[in-house]
């Protein structure tokens, strides 16, 4: 089976690892997409390590509510 970080042998794959895999190739698209919307264009092998290469990715703890909805309140 193949994904975003290259190829993965066939076998179990944690839930985790395999939530990981998909936000990172979603990520790497949105990027790809800003880049250019013509798919040709995009690199076939889509690596971490040529994400890597590409961008640079910083966190912020930061969150901006563009909602024009009032915010609501969980107790969870």
């Amino acid at each position: 089976m193949a994904n975003a970080l290259g190829s993965v042998h066939r076998g179990k794959i944690d839930a985790a690892l395999l939530g990981e895999l998909r936000a990172f190739a979603r990520m790497f698209q949105r990027v790809l997409r800003d880049w250019s919307e013509d798919t040709t264009r995009w690199p076939q092998r889509r690596t971490k390590a040529l994400f890597e290469q590409w961008c640079e990715v910083k966190i912020y703890p930061v969150v901006f509510d563009c909602s024009t909805q009032a915010l609501q309140y969980s107790e969870t």
